[in-house]
């Protein structure tokens, strides 16, 4: 691959030189944008923020990072002497970038890592307004206050039914539900298993092949580019970034975005990121974005929430149990997780989130080493990370959606995954039923990618 590579980068050097070299800068100025064609070459972005407009000098759709791959289809040199390269951009829309901003290969530049923020939970925080129905999972101590320290009123055998009206947290930032019998009691959270509530959410809107979009794609491209390009590369639902822990900032997306993607009939998820280190605040912007509604009467087809930092299993239950009690049983709720083989999958409350949430999305991001992957290395990822979940929670029924990887793991533009690999993955999302697959993430996709979600396989 890394040869394949090099190899292209040379004849990209070769054709930049031909294009604007051996012909003069007026006659060029003269031909149309679509003139000037020349073979298919991969080029990277030189900069941060690198530009692509839908005509040379015209208006903006979308902004791309430092390293990314571009497929360069033809070139031309405006009036004032600028010389533009003609891109294809997300795999079906025609972009301009530049030259300038272009190189043959990727610049060096430090890699990027992320890893899970070790949590500060914080609390107090005073009764709020919560029904549902529980049963002690252990022995259980109901206390005056929502305090460990507090006094006991009394306690209860596992397997009691407990009626909530109420929940607060502690100093610590951990849950307690209050009680109705006896009235004022409080029962620490982890003690308690809500009863069983049926699924009665509507999955249809994960089928298929998903995207997920952050910020910077959704604040600047225009919804009908975003939809035009979604519909032809066979994309069924979009996910889109709208609320963290740092609160509910996605309305004008949603406002601009649904009622586009409706009438194309492609769903819409609001991806929230909550941290749960402050479990009220997180439920209120979880419910916030799930329960929106644009001018147009639009509202989004489900909840995702990327929970992927504070996964203590206290605060991972108590977040679930709220949000679900308070959209109830018919609303779609997703959650991303850790794939159970990796290091952090494998102390995941999968069994926990299973009883709220209707499906799982491990991130399956199997392209994160310096070596070379094939389309098997993907399916293996993808299977064992399927087959672990339905192990984790028991249930070999669990709906569960794929969640694959578009990007590069080092930012270096060299380790974006192949169109192989991307085919691998779906393949075994197919085989091992996967409820579905998504891709992390449109904006970093390459065109080799892209080029993958336009294959007979992945189309519905």
């Amino acid at each position: 691959m890394h040869h394949y590579r090099s190899a292209r980068f040379m004849l990209a050097l070769l054709l930049v030189a031909f294009s604007f070299g051996n012909e003069s800068r007026a006659s060029i100025a003269a031909w149309s944008p679509a003139a000037r064609a020349l073979p298919p070459v991969s080029m990277w972005t030189q900069y941060w923020s690198v530009r692509v407009r839908a005509a040379p000098g015209g208006a903006i759709l979308t902004e791309l990072d430092l390293d990314q791959e571009v497929l360069v289809t033809g070139s031309t040199i405006d009036s004032k002497g600028m010389r533009w390269a003609r891109v294809t951009l997300w795999g079906a829309l025609v972009g301009w970038i530049e030259m300038d901003l272009l190189s043959p290969g990727p610049v060096p530049n430090p890699p990027t890592t992320g890893v899970p923020v070790a949590p500060h939970p914080v609390g107090p925080h005073a009764p709020m307004p919560f029904q549902a129905q529980a049963i002690a999972a252990t022995r259980a101590s109901l206390r005056v206050s929502p305090d460990a320290r507090a006094r006991t009123l009394r306690t209860v055998p596992a397997g009691t039914e407990i009626a909530i009206t109420r929940w607060a947290t502690d100093s610590h930032g951990r849950a307690w539900y209050g009680t109705s019998s006896p009235a004022g009691a409080w029962v620490d959270a982890e003690q308690v298993t809500m009863l069983p509530t049926k699924h009665l959410a509507d999955l249809r809107p994960v089928r298929g092949v998903g995207m997920w979009l952050t910020p910077p794609v959704l604040e600047i491209a225009s919804p009908d580019s975003i939809v035009d390009a979604a519909l032809k590369s066979h994309i069924t639902h979009l996910y889109v970034e709208v609320a963290g822990s740092n609160g509910f900032y996605g309305r004008s997306t949603l406002d601009r975005l649904l009622p586009v993607a409706h009438r194309a009939h492609i769903a819409v998820l609001a991806w929230v990121y909550p941290f749960l280190d402050d479990l009220p605040r997180d439920v209120a912007m979880s419910l916030a974005a799930a329960r929106y509604v644009t001018p147009t009467g639009d509202r989004v087809d489900g909840l995702a929430a990327d929970v992927e930092q504070n996964m203590q299993e206290p605060y991972v239950r108590a977040y679930s149990q709220v949000v679900r009690a308070g959209l109830g049983p018919r609303m779609l709720m997703v959650i991303a997780t850790y794939p159970p083989q990796t290091y952090w999958g494998a102390r995941y409350p999968f069994a926990t989130v299973a009883q709220s949430w209707d499906v799982i999305v491990p991130m399956d991001y199997w392209n994160v080493s310096h070596h070379t992957y094939s389309a098997a290395d993907a399916y293996a990822y993808v299977t064992a990370s399927i087959d672990g979940i339905r192990k984790a929670t028991g249930d070999a029924s669990v709906p569960i959606e794929v969640l694959g990887q578009m990007f590069d793991a080092f930012g270096d533009g060299r380790h974006s995954p192949t169109k192989a690999e991307v085919l691998g993955a779906l393949r075994a999302a197919r085989d091992d039923h996967a409820y579905g697959i998504s891709f992390f993430e449109w904006n970093h996709a390459t065109p080799e990618e892209w080029e993958a979600l336009q294959t007979p396989l992945a189309a519905p």
